[in-house]
């Protein structure tokens, strides 16, 4: 093979490299766009089995949370994190939040598809209109950072800029 030939697969490899490395930048961002850093505030917890007409056990801890995110501009959260131990234990998080744009995370329902991605174990993985098909989103609680492995987020049009999306999602 003369010099030419081997600077040719050499520029290849670089350039496959290139592609590779360009996906590979295209999907962290993607993983940091869908992360979202929480910050919370716990104000009460209950069991609800002391309440009267709900004996299930389960623990209930209200929540709230402001931060900003790439994706919805600024988040002011507010839910309940529900804890239920068998049978047919769960884990939930149910919350609202007001987002401050609405042009980066548009209106409708999105539904976290249960995936399995080695190094993460199971995770929920939803898609935005905003981006190729190929690129997927994780949810982060708000709660306490856990990675959600299914559940569905509404986001609903204010009319002002601004969203208001509706969240339950299991961990």
């Amino acid at each position: 093979m003369n010099n030419l030939q081997s600077q040719g697969k050499a520029s290849a490899g670089v350039q496959l490299v290139g592609t590779y490395r360009w996906l590979g930048g295209l999907l962290t961002a993607a993983l940091l766009l869908g992360t979202i850093s929480s910050a919370t505030a716990h104000s009460s917890t209950q069991l609800t089995k002391d309440v009267k007409g709900q004996n299930n056990g389960a623990q209930t801890t209200h929540f709230t949370a402001a931060y900003f995110n790439g994706l919805g501009g600024f988040f002011t959260a507010a839910g309940e994190r529900i804890v239920k131990t068998g049978p047919k234990a769960f884990t939930k998080d149910s919350e609202t939040i007001l987002i401050s744009d609405i042009s980066t995370w548009p209106a409708g329902t999105y539904t976290l598809i249960p995936t399995y991605i080695t190094g993460f174990g199971w995770v929920g993985v939803y898609h935005l209109p905003n981006f190729p098909s190929f690129i997927g989103f994780f949810w982060f609680s708000d709660f306490d950072g856990q990675l959600a492995v299914s559940g569905t987020i509404v986001v609903t049009d204010n009319g002002d800029g601004t969203g208001t999306m509706n969240l339950d999602l299991y961990y």
